[in-house]
């Protein structure tokens, strides 16, 4: 995953231990006003560790035949004889134009696999890329 990506997880989950710490020390006390800011402080903390969790533990796998998505919660594999192929999905927002790969498999009952600008692309994987048909085209077509 890049550093971006890891960065605002572990800000995040930072956030979520700073403003839960303050009433748990008894800093703040526990009033109405200030339990909106303990739910903020609980729901930050919960997703800061989920989104640390996922951005350091995520991998992609490459190999001649198969593409696997690892991470804490979950794992997924495809064939390249799975893959229908693939699309580029392009958004543009605050940051700039951000792109995510999405995996077609045949069959209607697999889910496809995304790829999304958090990881570090090199020239390997969009090689790797390079055998799967683009979708996109098909669909201009």
């Amino acid at each position: 995953m890049s550093r971006r990506a890891r960065f605002f997880s572990l800000l995040l989950l930072l956030l979520g231990v700073f403003s839960s710490v303050e009433f748990l020390t008894g800093a703040l006390p526990v009033n109405f006003r200030h339990i909106r800011l303990l739910a903020v402080g609980v729901v930050s903390l919960v997703v800061g560790a989920v989104a640390t969790a996922i951005t350091f533990t995520s991998k992609i796998t490459l190999s001649d035949d198969a593409i696997e998505l690892r991470n804490i919660l979950e794992k997924k594999r495809l064939l390249v004889s799975e893959i229908q192929g693939r699309r580029e999905i392009v958004r543009a927002d605050i940051e700039g134009i951000t792109s995510t790969w999405k995996l077609i498999p045949k069959g209607e009952k697999a889910r496809p696999l995304s790829l999304s600008n958090s990881f570090e692309f090199d020239a390997v994987f969009y090689e790797w890329l390079d055998m799967i048909p683009v979708l996109d085209a098909e669909d201009v077509s």
